[in-house]
């Protein structure tokens, strides 16, 4: 809800909670890693998208994931 609202405070809480409950949540990770990078807090975003990938490297969004921490490590330099 908070993400389709464009509330990130408010998603990065409610996926912060999802997190602590379920931290295998690997899609919960890739979500606040998007969402962190969203909010320009990109050394964060990395490594939860790195994360994400090591969890699932076979997952059907993982070359989208891999463009974009490519994209955010070209951002920070």
């Amino acid at each position: 809800i908070y993400l389709n609202a464009r509330d990130d405070g408010k998603a990065l809480a409610a996926i912060e909670r999802i997190l602590l409950i379920r931290p295998a949540a690997v899609g919960e990770l890739r979500d606040r890693g998007m969402l962190l990078a969203r909010t320009g807090r990109v050394g964060e975003a990395i490594a939860d998208l790195e994360n994400y990938l090591s969890s699932a490297p076979e997952a059907p969004d993982a070359r989208r994931v891999r463009n974009m921490i490519e994209r955010l490590g070209r951002e920070a330099n």
